[in-house]
């Protein structure tokens, strides 16, 4: 049997990966790219548990039903929000499909693998819950009493990242990636027959330090990026076909449009206030911390508003908020229409009335292109996509942030974009260098290691970067109704789907 080993590599796009290789020496990268196939892809919407899930699955989230972190159904009059979990994904990814024929998979920090119970896999194979899951785990039971001590806390980025911040959350990614990388060593010794291990650290960096995307200073994290690129290089030592991929790329974006507070404006989005003494702590640990450091901060009656007073007239109704111990978050349950998340480029709306007004105000946006969900989503579980699909244009990025934020502010940020990477590497690949579909990638490694394709999967495999004919004895199989059919006989004896 040929042994495959998927290495994710988040947001890291083709541009990324050209500025990075031509500053840092990462020499198992640059041998993949130098020797293996080089395909290129376009995310839509460039948001990282769709992608992953469209990945592995090989289907669009109209067949696979994720649509961003939350899962949103609507009622008559309003909507109700839940997270995303492996409940929510509809159809098998790749490695469940391995597992259910006979193959010994390992998952690590794939989104959406939390419960393990839901997922098809048998115990012979590898779960480590990935950073979206509430506790740090490694299934099954036994492999985690052997393995806890690898167990290091995922090095989310903080909301804001200070300048003399950056340093101290850089060692942090180090000591996070190198530890981790023992445990990954140590699991892919374990005859594995499918690995797949996404790397969501280098994400993580360039949004938090955006000179980073533009190829400045990226000596900071070389020992990251060196650590990655061993993990690649023993991937290519020992497996027969390696695969790096990313969800999408990442850029810089200068001008910010506040998405909710343009539909707050126009009356569709709702606001709830709420008691919050916290607030008052919160000012004080900056005026401590301030003196401590002896630099300047803003205060509610600071900087942003001596600038006005005796030239322009003061915003009293702002002001006054910002000094009673009262705290306002957006109402989504009770809205007309809103964005839940900045990356998934969508509104949902309760009707089609508000879908209609909220597509007309759009289009009035320069640098917005307005689209219908049909246009990008096709499937079963259309019904739980965005109403309307805005995407933007490359300097422009959205925001959901409060209703009082500016409708856009010229920024300096690192955000997603639409351009993903597929490199496919090993004995039997031909050097190429061609355009695919994010779905391609699931049916090829099906096709090359189960001989197997799904019979609705959106994508097809990519017969030509072998040297060899990779559908000869392929099957053409329902693996969506096998899968459907597993998942129905295991809710009977598994609580997790009762709750």
């Amino acid at each position: 049997m040929r042994r495959i080993c998927i290495i994710g590599l988040d947001g890291v796009g083709p541009l990324n990966l050209k500025t990075i290789l031509s500053r840092i020496t990462l020499p198992n990268l640059s041998k993949a790219v130098r020797k293996g196939a080089f395909c290129t892809a376009i995310s839509i919407p460039p948001y990282t548990p769709i992608a992953w899930t469209s990945i592995f699955t090989g289907v669009n989230p109209g067949k696979h039903g994720v649509f961003g972190q939350y899962h949103v159904e609507r009622t008559k009059d309003e909507f109700k929000l839940t997270l995303n979990s492996s409940l929510n994904v509809m159809y098998p990814r790749i490695f469940e499909i391995a597992s259910i024929y006979g193959l010994k998979c390992l998952v690590v920090n794939v989104p959406l693998t939390y419960p393990p119970e839901t997922l098809m896999i048998k115990d012979n194979s590898i779960i480590i819950y990935s950073w979206d899951s509430p506790k740090q785990y490694i299934y099954p039971r036994n492999y985690y009493s052997a393995y806890r001590e690898y167990l290091v806390d995922y090095p989310l980025p903080p909301r804001i990242l200070r300048k003399h911040e950056v340093k101290d959350y850089i060692l942090k990614v180090e000591k996070y990636i190198v530890k981790r990388a023992k445990l990954y060593i140590e699991l892919l010794d374990k005859d594995v027959d499918l690995a797949t291990i996404v790397f969501s650290v280098i994400d993580w960096l360039f949004h938090k330090i955006p000179h980073l995307v533009e190829g400045l200073a990226l000596n900071m994290i070389q020992k990251v990026l060196k650590i990655i690129d061993q993990i690649i290089g023993y991937a290519m030592q020992n497996f027969d076909l390696v695969t790096i991929v990313s969800d999408h790329g990442f850029k810089v974006s200068r001008i910010t449009i506040n998405i909710n507070s343009i539909l707050y404006r126009a009356r569709l989005v709702r606001v709830k206030y709420f008691v919050n003494l916290a607030k008052y702590g919160v000012w004080f640990r900056r005026i401590v911390k301030a003196r401590t450091r002896n630099v300047r901060v803003s205060f509610p009656l600071g900087e942003e508003h001596k600038g006005r007073l005796g030239v322009k007239r003061l915003d009293l109704r702002r002001l006054i908020r910002r000094l009673l111990p009262v705290s306002y978050r957006f109402d989504y349950e009770k809205s007309y229409a809103f964005m839940l998340e900045k990356d998934i480029w969508g509104i949902y709306t309760l009707d089609d009335n508000v879908r209609r007004i909220v597509q007309r105000l759009f289009k009035l946006i320069p640098g917005i292109s307005v689209l219908e969900p049909q246009e990008v989503f096709k499937g079963p579980y259309l019904k739980y996509s965005p109403n309307v699909i805005l995407v933007p244009t490359s300097k422009i990025y959205f925001k959901v942030g409060g209703f009082e934020d500016p409708l856009y502010t010229i920024t300096y940020s690192g955000e997603h974009e639409i351009h993903s990477l597929a490199l496919f590497y090993g004995d039997d690949v031909s050097k190429a260098s061609l355009s695919i579909s994010l779905f391609d990638i699931a049916p090829t490694i099906l096709a090359y290691q189960c001989k197997i394709i799904p019979h609705d999967a959106d994508g097809r495999v990519i017969d030509e970067i072998f040297s060899i004919d990779v559908r000869r004895g392929v099957r053409v199989v329902n693996v969506s109704a096998k899968y459907r059919l597993r998942r129905k006989l295991r809710s009977f004896r598994s609580p997790v789907y009762s709750q």
